[in-house]
């Protein structure tokens, strides 16, 4: 029996007075990577879960208790203030977001954009596409819904949607305030690079 993903959802706040608890409880057991749609799953839709960052369990759970984030401290001087001000008014003031709406039925996931950087390499994440870029290799271009261990390169056959992530990529980059203040050194970016090269990967189950 194939694993199921529970998602149960409390929100008084909504429906009735503030006086009472306000829960919200997301159980997810015994999955394996496959379950969820956003990992190729053909059986079980996830279209809320798919939406799902860990960033946004935070604002989701304040806007539950009825709080508002606390607002942002000065920029350090170490921060390029045009480029915090920009990223701001492009991405937002705080990382993820409420769900509070898509949990609750009256409002459908949207399709979201995601962008990690760390030790040299950099990835972004735009509907059935992936694009990595790391420190010493050409950028890389996956499906991860129907290709989860990310072996197949998609850069040569779907050249147009390499170069509209790449450069989706670049722009957030650019809107840095700062680089990580944490292994940012070449030191990292050259360790990260021989974990690429060295490490096997892993069969993938069937």
């Amino acid at each position: 029996m194939r694993s199921l993903v529970f998602l149960a959802l409390s929100m008084t706040c909504l429906f009735a007075q503030a006086k009472r608890p306000n829960i919200i409880m997301i159980l997810a057991g015994d999955m394996g990577y496959g379950d969820l749609g956003c990992t190729g799953s053909q059986f079980i839709k996830t279209s809320n879960i798919d939406s799902i960052s860990a960033l946004d369990l935070s604002p989701t759970f304040m806007a539950a208790a009825g709080a508002k984030p606390l607002p942002l401290k000065d920029a350090p001087q170490y921060e390029d203030q045009k480029n915090r001000k920009r990223a701001e008014k492009l991405y937002g003031a705080y990382d993820g977001q409420d769900l509070l709406p898509v949990l609750s039925g009256s409002q459908k996931a949207k399709q979201r954009t995601f962008f990690w950087r760390l030790q040299g390499q950099s990835a972004i994440l735009s509907g059935d596409h992936k694009l990595i870029k790391l420190s010493h290799r050409p950028a890389q271009l996956f499906a991860p819904g129907i290709d989860p261990g990310e072996r197949s390169d998609l850069t040569g056959s779907e050249a147009e949607k390499t170069s509209e992530l790449f450069r989706l990529l670049g722009e957030w980059e650019n809107s840095l305030a700062t680089v990580p203040l944490w292994d940012s050194s070449p030191f990292w970016s050259k360790e990260s690079a021989q974990i690429y090269d060295t490490k096997v990967p892993i069969p993938e189950p069937k």
